[in-house]
């Protein structure tokens, strides 16, 4: 029998890092690394690594917890220090060495590896027998080929790369108090928790300002640390903090952040800085209703973010008070902007009673095109035109697969980004700033539904461009739902121009058999419905479902 196989026992101290792995447990479908480890400012490491035999293994859980009893031997330590590494079992090759857990600032950060105690020693014959005895779908969904040839590294998800067009009107928190006082353990355990993006302050400051300072001497200290520690506290609180230099550089983190993980609805901005949260908002430039701060405090051994006591837990407590702000304001300020769409039947008036009118009957334009009988679970849809996004929000209630609404006009996209962010957060509705057709042709075999309406007569000369575009991008059984606006001027193919007060040049109103001949070859007529009349039309409207023709 292989004698069972010891965590490496490294000293971290070389990087100001200081922790230990007290010990190792399967349970059930997984390996649990139990242990603490802080930086050498006492707070917990930002980011934990479970390597094995030089691979980087992915996490099924990073949970951390209180460990009173560090700070008794390190008083400068936070209590909330512990962690729980969870290891799923199925990504672990069928024969195995050397497991280090690596403690880092960041993902991209050099690391070190963490001591070891005593009970951190793992008998891998027991892991293969309790890997091998436990049920399929408790493993979950994996590649089968993972684990088999332990000379191949682990497989890196592919990333998708960044649409710059997409608009995200994301929700800020600024987490502020003093050093030490449990802001970044709390921001770091509310990121666990949704897709929430954690920037910490600290990594401009001794990045980029405190080593282009004039003055390397008046802000560092040299207890903590040999080559020194910089102060950002004294550094914001003197005379020679420039606001105007970390808000540039603050612009690009979140810039640079955001573009990599684009799903992100609320941003959590944590570090003492942030106490000057206002003026920091305002040079964003970042709306109110966009906008908290958090104040965070200790006392007594007790620890607070704003009215919560969080020396335990209760961080989901704090996460939906932060929503439920955000969802208050979102209806008393982005809500009403929409006065265009009618949002009333999406079940906000309940909630706030300030949305203001609205130019169109939406819900009856919603219940007139039918989308209801076609839209199915796991259909793919897009909304040309789409405006505050109303029928994105409702289509979402019905379906999994994603939803995109596409306009070109940003303040709208804004405001229906918020609504989501605020209120629904669904997390497949996306929004993008963009031409439809230049849109819709990258988009191949990409949807199952397309709606469009109030839209198609903006086009003008591009109609027929459209439907091919449309074509496209609908899969082989895909609908296009088009509204259109159908001039009442007899039988003969023809497009009449008008202009309404609110347009820039004439818009497009073909006839019925000039749209019939613009969607000959492309598109079959499945079904016609009476559309809802709106103020300003010239003439009545109608809802078509289109199915693509054939291609020979």
């Amino acid at each position: 029998m292989n004698e069972p196989t010891q965590i490496t026992s490294v000293d971290a101290q070389d990087r100001g890092f200081k922790g230990n792995v007290d010990r190792v447990e399967v349970e059930q479908s997984v390996l649990r690394l139990h242990g603490w480890a802080i930086n050498a400012r006492g707070e917990p490491v930002v980011d934990l690594a479970v390597v094995l035999d030089g691979c980087e293994l992915p996490l099924w859980e990073l949970r951390r917890c209180v460990r009173d009893d560090v700070p008794k031997v390190l008083p400068y330590a936070s209590p909330f220090c512990g962690f729980d590494l969870l290891v799923s079992l199925i990504v672990l090759p069928k024969s195995a060495g050397l497991l280090n857990v690596i403690a880092r600032e960041s993902r991209a950060g050099v690391g070190k590896i963490l001591s070891a105690g005593p009970g951190a020693k793992i008998n891998w014959e027991h892991v293969w027998r309790v890997r091998g005895a436990v049920p399929r779908w408790r493993l979950g969904r994996v590649d089968e080929s993972v684990g088999k040839n332990n000379s191949a590294p682990l497989p890196i998800p592919v990333s998708v790369a960044p649409d710059a067009r997409r608009v995200s009107a994301v929700n800020f928190v600024a987490v502020y108090g003093m050093p030490s006082n449990g802001k970044t353990w709390l921001c770091q355990t509310l990121s666990t928790l949704d897709e929430i993006l954690w920037l910490h302050s600290d990594a401009i400051f001794y990045g980029n300002i405190a080593p282009n300072l004039d003055d390397k001497t008046e802000f560092w200290t040299y207890q903590s640390r040999p080559e020194g520690h910089f102060d950002i506290k004294k550094y914001v609180d003197s005379a020679s903090y420039n606001q105007e230099l970390f808000i540039r550089y603050l612009k690009e983190e979140i810039r640079r952040a955001l573009q990599d993980q684009q799903d992100v609805q609320l941003v959590l901005l944590d570090g003492y800085v942030f106490k000057h949260h206002a003026r920091i908002f305002a040079d964003l430039g970042l709306p109110p209703e966009r906008t908290l701060a958090l104040g965070v405090s200790s006392e007594k051994g007790r620890y607070f973010a704003g009215e919560f006591d969080v020396t335990g837990c209760r961080y989901d407590e704090v996460l939906e008070h932060i929503r439920q702000i955000f969802r208050t304001k979102c209806l008393e300020t982005t809500v009403p902007k929409s006065r265009y769409q009618n949002l009333d039947a999406l079940g906000l008036r309940e909630q706030g009673d300030n949305l203001a009118s609205s130019d169109s009957d939406t819900p009856s334009k919603y219940a007139a095109s039918r989308l209801d009988n076609i839209v199915h679970a796991e259909d793919r849809f897009a909304d040309i035109g789409c405006n505050a996004g109303f029928f994105c929000f409702r289509v979402a209630e019905k379906t999994s697969g994603w939803v995109n609404g596409v306009d070109m006009v940003r303040s709208w996209l804004e405001v229906a980004s918020h609504i989501n962010n605020s209120i629904f957060r669904f997390r497949n509705v996306v929004f993008f700033e963009a031409d439809a057709i230049d849109f819709l042709m990258e988009k191949t075999d990409s949807y199952e539904v397309v709606h469009c309406s109030s839209t198609y007569h903006y086009f003008r000369e591009r109609q027929v461009d459209f439907l091919k575009a449309v074509r496209g991008a609908l899969s082989r059984h895909g609908t296009l739902v088009l509204e259109v606006e159908l001039a009442d001027t007899g039988t003969n193919p023809e497009v009449i121009k008008r202009s309404r007060g609110v347009d820039a040049s004439p818009c497009a109103f073909p006839n019925r058999a000039m749209f019939l001949e613009q969607i000959r070859g492309l598109f079959q007529v499945g079904a016609e419905f009476d559309s809802v009349f709106q103020r300003g039309s010239f003439y009545e409207r109608k809802y078509f479902h289109l199915r693509p023709e054939p291609i020979l």
